[in-house]
């Protein structure tokens, strides 16, 4: 079973949970959505999740242990990634 934990808006997230399909409550601040065979979501909800949280601007990270790797394509087999969402800035 896998993860995909969300982070940050919390109506971008729930645009893309709706359009998937998923009826996941969006958390605030972040929101963990569990796929796989014995899980509610299947790994191709988990993917179009993943796929629409990314045209959103989200990055996605793969952790293994304390550390993230940048992922660009959703891997079933992830034990845990995490999408972040775009950062805007502005001036000091």
């Amino acid at each position: 079973m896998g993860q995909l934990r969300m982070v940050g808006s919390k109506p971008m997230i729930e645009t893309a949970l709706s359009k998937a399909g998923v009826e996941v409550e969006a958390q605030g601040g972040h929101t963990t959505l569990e796929y796989g065979p014995e899980a509610a979501v299947s790994a191709e909800q988990a993917e179009e999740v993943f796929a629409r949280l990314q045209g959103m601007g989200f990055k996605a990270y793969e952790t293994k242990g304390s550390t993230g790797t940048p992922v660009e394509t959703f891997d079933p087999e992830a034990r845990e990634v995490v999408l972040m969402p775009p950062m805007a800035g502005g001036r000091l």
